[in-house]
């Protein structure tokens, strides 16, 4: 292959990745604030005079369990985007440094590991690794959806006159 259909292809990869992991990023906002506001906006309901809710032990249970459930598949979904945007992260970084490379005339590696930087963080013990800079953000995102999961119910599943 010659140098300018190396340079072509490693361009491809580099901007595909790039507009991969840029197009997922809203996904995660998205996800983040609509399920903060349901949590927000369940807890809220309780304040208003106009709802009466059951006040028996599986009452709460239930509510207990399906707010903890949704925190928990919503933390899940976000640390799998999470996921997808580091290797497409490491994909396009691995590709922008082979085309450095190239371009200063150095010979392309025949066996390039363009896929190899996002093994670090397959474990959950990748995550909290601080050498590679883990995926503090997702960390932070999960324990607030948790938090305002926690709350929520609580409210939701107290018996005290508001």
């Amino acid at each position: 292959m010659e140098i300018k259909e190396q340079i072509d292809v490693l361009k491809h990869l580099s901007s595909t990745h790039r507009a991969e992991f840029n197009g997922r990023r809203p996904y995660e906002w998205k996800v983040f604030f609509t399920t903060l506001t349901f949590f927000i906006l369940c807890a809220s309901l309780r304040f208003q005079e106009k709802v009466h809710l059951p006040s028996d032990g599986s009452w709460k249970r239930a509510v207990w369990a399906v707010f903890l459930c949704l925190g928990v598949v919503s933390a899940v979904y976000l640390l799998r985007i999470h996921l997808a945007n580091h290797f497409n992260k490491c994909a396009a970084e691995a590709a922008e440094t082979a085309l450095v490379n190239c371009l200063n005339n150095e010979q392309l590696k025949p066996n390039l590991k363009l896929f190899e930087g996002h093994r670090a963080f397959c474990s959950w013990g990748g995550l909290f690794r601080i050498k590679q800079a883990g995926l503090w953000s997702w960390l932070w995102q999960a324990a607030i959806l948790m938090t305002f999961a926690a709350l929520s119910a609580f409210v939701l599943a107290s018996n005290a006159p508001i």
